[in-house]
């Protein structure tokens, strides 16, 4: 396969684009790893100890005490990033902002208890919970179908 990169400072995101006279498997595997969604992984610390931690991994992130913590299932790590900036990276289709202080993975929720007035408790998998403020509960709504 022949590829050719051109740098153009017009376009924010890259954008591929591929020419063949039919689809063959090496086509297909080419779409494949193209538009297949990004690994991103994000440093984390414990303690003087860093670790790479897998997106895929992380449950959700927390301002306290002026630090950002990451939660999975090992543990819980500090990040040095703000949670504006994990939020402008982050897939939105996977994770969502529920409070100035909180950005949740939504597969880390199992249940949205909604007899609270103005506000959402979610119920997490490691049996925690948390709650979403007021002015995130339109678009969790939205995003429920409620």
């Amino acid at each position: 396969m022949k590829v050719e990169v051109k740098i153009d400072g017009s376009y924010r995101e890259p954008h591929a684009v591929i020419y063949a006279d039919r689809m063959s498997p090496e086509v297909d595997e080419a779409v494949k790893k193209l538009s297949a969604p990004m690994a991103m992984t994000l440093a984390g610390f414990s303690g003087s100890e860093a670790v790479f931690l897998d997106l895929k991994e992380v449950e959700r992130f927390y301002a306290e005490a002026g630090k950002v913590i990451a939660c999975t299932e090992n543990g819980r790590y500090t990040v040095r990033k703000r949670l504006y900036e994990l939020e402008a990276v982050l897939p939105p289709q996977e994770f969502v902002r529920i409070s100035n202080n909180e950005i949740l993975r939504l597969k880390a929720a199992v249940g949205f208890d909604l007899s609270l007035a103005g506000t959402i408790r979610v119920k997490l998998k490691d049996g925690g919970s948390t709650y979403v403020s007021r002015r995130c509960v339109r678009r969790i709504k939205d995003m429920l179908g409620i």
